[in-house]
């Protein structure tokens, strides 16, 4: 169990080294500390950062992808990485000072 739990946190990392944008110009980011993941996301109208509970996934690296990827799709909103330039990275900081992070 330990083995698939250090799997799925690799690809986490992996994944938090990009940033995320929909058409609509929103970021999506996942931040890694530790074992703790955390996911900045516009909610209904602002943006948040949410603990993601990745162990009660089953620790499959599939179903957080589609979690994270493929699902939003459904809802209207589909993701893509985006360069991490100067200017996107200070409006990701910010985006979390704003909400007191």
């Amino acid at each position: 169990m330990e083995k698939f739990k250090k799997q799925v946190l690799e690809y986490l990392t992996k994944v938090s080294e990009h940033l995320y944008q929909d058409e609509s110009g929103n970021y999506m980011k996942i931040i890694v500390d530790g074992e703790k993941v955390k996911l900045l996301k516009k909610i209904r109208g602002k943006y948040e950062l949410r603990n993601y509970n990745y162990e009660s996934t089953a620790n499959a690296k599939c179903v957080i992808s589609h979690d994270l990827f493929l699902i939003p799709r459904y809802r209207g909103v589909k993701y893509h990485s985006v360069r991490q330039n100067k200017w996107r990275k200070s409006e990701i900081e910010n985006i979390l000072t704003s909400i007191n992070i």
